[in-house]
């Protein structure tokens, strides 16, 4: 699956009504566009998010005991990007010297293990057992001052055009308000339900493992309605390249998806992908960045953030 680029536009949100300015002139090419991906549980991704890539992925098997019988499970462990990005449709700004931390659990049968949820006795056994399931999503950026910071200002992207009117937020750094520790937290989130798209349809070649986020932290805490967003993994050769095409020979990867995908189907195995992984986490627009303040009002319900066009091959 080939990511597209995708054209500059901006949407301004003014009572109640969308308007698209048009793209700037020279500046169309720049942007890389999400993947789609489809999975009956899991949304596929959206704006704004955050983009990690390079990361590696390992998959362990860990044993434990209660009441003297030994049970296994197996934890998920995403982390070291090589870079990130946050993508507000219009524009991308880059994460200063990012740390990405993804846990997720399942049991040997492909069934998500959480502490805060009920996934049955195995969960209860592991709780009185002195072992917890936190499955979680953070990501954080490093930044000492202003011109070198966590996170730019909404106008100074990477690339891009800058948001118009309706989302605006100052340089993210340490010791500022919006980031009283170092590294700074921009986006926290726990994982409550996963799926898989292994759809290998025609030239898209999806294999993406996809959760549901919800319960956010960090800079981008505050969404506009409390609906839940979406976190995907997938495998990806470009390093620190967001347009590079999707890996989908991968076999211990292919396998662990079809595992998620039907869980009990099979037994999970242990597994390390190195430099090849990339998480696009769909955030909710932080409610410190919101500007129109009573033109706004009323719209508890709107999402505030684009979606991709339909795919079409690469």
């Amino acid at each position: 699956m080939g990511i597209k680029f995708r054209s500059v536009s901006v949407l301004v949100l003014l009572g109640g009504a969308a308007f698209a300015l048009a793209p700037v002139a020279g500046q169309a090419s720049s942007l890389p566009t999400v993947p789609t991906f489809y999975n009956t549980t899991i949304q596929e991704p959206h704006y704004p998010n955050f983009w990690a890539v390079g990361e590696t992925a390992t998959l362990t098997q860990q044993t434990w005991k209660f009441l003297g019988k030994s049970y296994s499970d197996y934890e998920l462990s995403v982390t070291a990007p090589s870079s990130a990005i946050f993508d507000n449709n219009s524009a991308y700004y880059k994460v200063g010297s990012p740390t990405v931390q993804i846990t997720a659990y399942f049991d040997p049968q492909g069934h998500l293990l959480n502490s805060y949820g009920t996934n049955g006795l195995l969960n209860i056994f592991a709780l009185y057992g002195g072992k917890a399931f936190e499955d979680t999503y953070d990501i954080y950026g490093k930044g000492t001052t202003a011109s070198s910071p966590a996170l730019p200002a909404s106008n100074n992207p990477t690339a891009g055009t800058p948001p118009k009117n309706s989302t605006t937020w100052s340089t993210v750094y340490s010791s500022t308000l919006n980031c009283p520790g170092s590294p700074c937290l921009l986006y926290g989130a726990r994982l409550t339900a996963v799926g898989a798209d292994t759809t290998h349809s025609g030239s898209v070649q999806d294999d993406a493992l996809g959760f549901t986020i919800q319960n956010f932290s960090g800079w981008a805490n505050k969404p506009p309605s409390y609906l839940p967003e979406s976190l995907w993994l997938f495998l990806n050769n470009g390093g620190s390249n967001y347009t590079n095409t999707e890996i989908t020979n991968n076999a211990a990867w292919n396998n662990f998806l079809a595992g998620i995908q039907h869980p009990g189907t099979t037994t999970l195995t242990s597994f390390t992908i190195s430099n090849e992984v990339t998480s696009i986490a769909t955030v909710p627009v932080p409610g410190s960045v919101w500007l129109l303040g009573a033109a706004l009002a009323g719209l508890g319900l709107l999402r505030g953030r684009g979606r991709r066009p339909d795919p079409t091959p690469a």
